[in-house]
């Protein structure tokens, strides 16, 4: 059976397509509330480099942004993988985050100085937390590794700025239930449409069987028929000849 006979009969039947769909929306539902996303938290920091570092002449470390504080930013993302760092991030109730400072371009991904958190929580509120305490540890690994390579004063030192605030991405829950409903009811409407099918070709069957059995018996009267008509009429014959014998006195 083709799809096309198959549609056509559930459009004849108007309470099996409705059953179906009741089917896959109730299946999407399920799917949509058994599903536990995650929300979703984003904030943006920058490598900021004292301004004599690079030109004198022009005393804004905002327009000394050269690849020296791009490959500090590098480090400190590879610095903040750490498992220190993810305790100290998931102890604020987070589950999860990632540090990038590549830009979104996907074909040419370059570093910048603009490093990028992603956070996730099982709510807002905890990704938000811990999107700030990633920040915090962020800003001390950055102080520390300067510490460490003897750069002296602190005013001497690079510092991170926050640019962007903590803030609502779209929120993982929604991706993920909006996905499980999708797969549910699909899955739903499939199993239903299979189960049709199945149906209607094993009707089909039983059909296409009926009308054989009952076809034998009548080609078998059929094929009696003559047989009965050529006894029937030898008698009639017989008869009729020992009618004439009779009427012409002949002896038998």
């Amino acid at each position: 059976m083709s799809l096309s006979t198959l549609w056509r009969r559930l459009v004849r039947r108007p309470i099996v397509l409705v059953i179906i769909v009741v089917f896959a929306a109730s299946a999407g539902y399920v799917g949509f509330k058994s599903t536990n996303g995650e929300a979703q938290s984003q904030m943006s920091v920058l490598v900021v480099p004292p301004w004599y570092l690079e030109d004198q002449s022009v005393p804004n470390p905002m327009l000394n942004l050269t690849d020296r504080t791009t490959q500090l930013a590098s480090t400190l993302v590879v610095a903040l993988q750490s498992s220190d760092t993810a305790a100290f991030v998931e102890g604020a109730g987070a589950t999860g985050y990632s540090v990038t400072n590549l830009r979104d371009n996907l074909r040419f991904p370059e570093p910048t100085s603009v490093i990028q958190f992603d956070v996730t929580g099982p709510n807002e509120q905890s990704a938000h937390a811990g999107a700030e305490r990633l920040s915090v540890k962020a800003g001390q690994l950055l102080t520390s590794l300067q510490i460490d390579a003897a750069v002296g004063q602190p005013t001497n030192m690079a510092k991170l700025q926050e640019i962007v605030p903590p803030q609502d991405t779209t929120s993982g829950v929604a991706k993920a239930q909006v996905r499980a409903a999708a797969i549910f009811a699909a899955a739903a409407l499939l199993a239903g449409l299979l189960v049709s099918w199945t149906v209607e070709t094993l009707i089909d069957r039983r059909r296409r069987s009926r009308p054989r059995d009952v076809e034998e018996p009548r080609v078998q009267e059929d094929e009696e028929l003559p047989e009965r008509g050529g006894v029937q009429g030898a008698h009639a014959l017989v008869r009729n000849g020992h009618a004439l014998q009779q009427s012409a006195g002949w002896p038998e």
